[in-house]
């Protein structure tokens, strides 16, 4: 079942997600599972990530494995998962 992943990321800067990301979105676009990644600072100043699984347990096993163990002292995502009743791009 196709999943919406949103997370929300105090303390996140854009300069410590580029080098974070550096390294994780290429292995993020191999990761089994893995539809779409996007983020950016929210209207609230907090970062927000968003992304498309074909499931729940892909998109933790990703972060687990490439994000996780990459990311600041005391940075904590608030990461929730949604079923998705559609997705559609162009």
């Amino acid at each position: 079942m196709t999943v919406l992943m949103t997370g929300k990321v105090p303390g996140m800067t854009p300069e410590v997600y580029d080098g974070i990301a550096a390294n994780a979105i290429p292995k993020l676009k191999q990761a089994k599972g893995f539809i779409s990644h996007a983020a950016g600072m929210g209207d609230d100043g907090v970062w927000t990530v968003v992304e498309v699984w074909e499931s729940e347990e892909d998109g933790q096993r990703s972060f687990e494995e490439n994000v996780k163990p990459n990311l600041p002292a005391g940075v904590v995502p608030d990461r929730r998962y949604r079923k998705l009743h559609n997705f559609t791009t162009k």
